[in-house]
């Protein structure tokens, strides 16, 4: 695989400023716009031997353990469009792929674009016929920044995608252990690599932690005194083990055991409204040494937790609560933060209504005029309640049955314009899909970035293109060290998420 230096400097939104974040400014007919840089590249997966020295490798295959998921610049099949406020599409400036630098970077004038316009990546899927199946990923123009984006399709000799090899942060030992000294009547040992890598033991030897060998960074020890149905929720002790102390059980070596520490140890409640049900997910959360560590689960039986709130080598507390709401069923993530002032959390979403209304319709009215089609959502929430909005739809179009996913990321409003394609007269003949993204929280770069990034799954992309429900197809590519930089910004918000779809 070939690879090319990126010369132009690409800086994500939340690094520089969100509508502030391109490489310059433009003007057109009197009027000052934003230039932005979206780089686009396909994620895929290949053998570990055929990686050049500097291209991107994002981790290892789950298929294969001898291939590594990696990007190649994109420099066919798609186009760059600019869309006007009711969907339509503004011919002029459609910027084809072979007009795009070999480095797959394409610098967007904003000043050619109309207040509440869009910016689309549309993807093209050609077959046997003049009609392709049509894949697009859209901006509106408030919200633009610059980004990493990608299309499905493979590219032909194309240069690869340079950056970092983050294998070391994701290979799991099925090996790795700690243990620490044994504390009376505690009858759970929890380990904590990161949020997500949890494991645990009844008995404070060989305790399994999900991590590599050897370890990287600290994991969290947390220690439970006797529960009820596996729910470990009265926490005694705690301590932070130091990744040399971590080791691997098909080896013989000398084993220290870590002493646990119950200092400030102090009840936290929290408490929800009566139609919210939690998930097995909801946790406390929390930043130690600049790694996020999952502390304690949260139950929906369970009204307390203990909490560490003083401990001044913590720096950031959150609570995690995810779940739906019971009688519509929308879905949602909440962050809250816990402070030194914060005496407890009472969770509560923005009213929702039934989505069953939810439709694709024709000749419809926005705020700015009207459109062919929109996708009307009824009345099924009020768009003052968030700041962001993800719409997402896939439908057939014509008498071939072509193809056509579309995401819209925008202002939230209730009739969202579909917006046309370049090489596809969209005539709609059945929808199979639509969903809605709703994010409550300041209007930040961080969480606009990390709303659009929750919905990009680069594993399931690289190794099969499928794209599951909640999954974009085209969209925003993060490294894992710039993902996690966006989960620790989120961790530090009052945040919620919300999302529903119908088939």
């Amino acid at each position: 695989m070939k690879k090319v230096a990126i010369t132009t400097p690409l800086v994500l939104a939340f690094l520089s400023g969100c509508g502030g974040g391109g490489s310059g400014s433009s003007s057109s007919g009197g009027f000052t716009g934003q230039t932005y840089n979206w780089q686009v590249i396909h994620l895929e997966t290949t053998s570990a031997e055929n990686i050049e020295e500097g291209c991107i490798i994002f981790g290892t295959s789950e298929n294969d353990t001898d291939k590594v998921i990696t990007a190649s610049v994109a420099n066919t099949n798609y186009n760059i469009l600019f869309h006007d406020s009711d969907g339509s599409l503004l011919e002029d400036y459609t910027i084809a792929a072979e007009d795009v630098a070999s480095t797959g970077i394409v610098s967007i004038d904003s000043s050619l674009l109309p207040d509440n316009g869009y910016i689309t990546l549309e993807e093209i899927e050609s077959g046997l016929s003049d009609n392709p199946n049509v894949y697009m990923f859209s901006v509106e123009k408030s919200l633009l920044s610059d980004l990493v984006v990608n299309v499905r399709l493979p590219q032909t000799g194309s240069d690869c995608y340079t950056g970092e090899d983050y294998r070391a942060n994701s290979e799991i030992s099925d090996s790795a252990a700690l243990s620490v000294l044994e504390q009376a009547n505690i009858n759970f040992y929890q380990t904590s690599y990161s949020e997500e890598l949890v494991s645990g033991k009844s008995i404070s030897s060989n305790i399994p932690v999900l991590s590599p060998i050897p370890a990287e960074k600290d994991t969290l020890v947390t220690a439970f005194y006797e529960s009820e149905n596996n729910q470990y929720t009265d926490l005694g002790y705690y301590t932070f083990v130091d990744s040399s102390y971590i080791y691997d059980t098909e080896l013989a070596a000398e084993i220290i055991s870590s002493n646990l520490q119950n200092t400030d140890l102090t009840p936290f409640y929290w408490q929800t409204s009566d139609n919210i049900t939690l998930n097995s997910s909801s946790a406390i959360t929390i930043i130690f040494n600049e790694n996020t560590y999952l502390w304690q689960y949260i139950y929906n039986d369970t009204d307390q937790v203990t909490l560490a709130i003083n401990d001044n080598d913590i720096s950031s507390w959150a609570g995690f609560f995810s779940g739906s709401e019971n009688t519509t069923q929308w879905q949602f993530d909440s962050f809250q933060t816990i402070t030194n002032n914060t005496t407890n959390i009472e969770l509560d979403i923005p009213e929702l209504n039934s989505i069953e209304n939810m439709q694709l319709i024709e000749n419809c009215s926005i705020d700015t005029g009207s459109a062919d089609y929109c996708i009307d959502r009824g009345a099924s929430f009020d768009p003052d309640d968030f700041n962001f909005q993800r719409t997402h739809i896939r439908l057939l179009s014509g008498a071939s049955n072509n193809t056509v996913y579309q995401t819209i990321y925008g202002s939230p409003s209730l009739q969202q314009p579909l917006l046309e394609s370049s090489v596809l007269d969209i005539q709609p003949s059945a929808t199979s899909r639509i969903e809605i993204g709703l994010m409550q929280g300041n209007s930040t770069d961080e969480n606009l970035q990390y709303f659009m990034d929750k919905y990009l799954d680069v594993t399931t992309l690289a190794e099969t293109s499928t794209v599951a429900n909640f999954n974009d197809a085209n969209g925003f590519v993060t490294t894992p060290l710039e993902s996690e930089a966006l989960h620790q910004a989120i961790l530090e918000s009052n945040v919620t998420f919300l999302q529903h779809g119908v088939e």
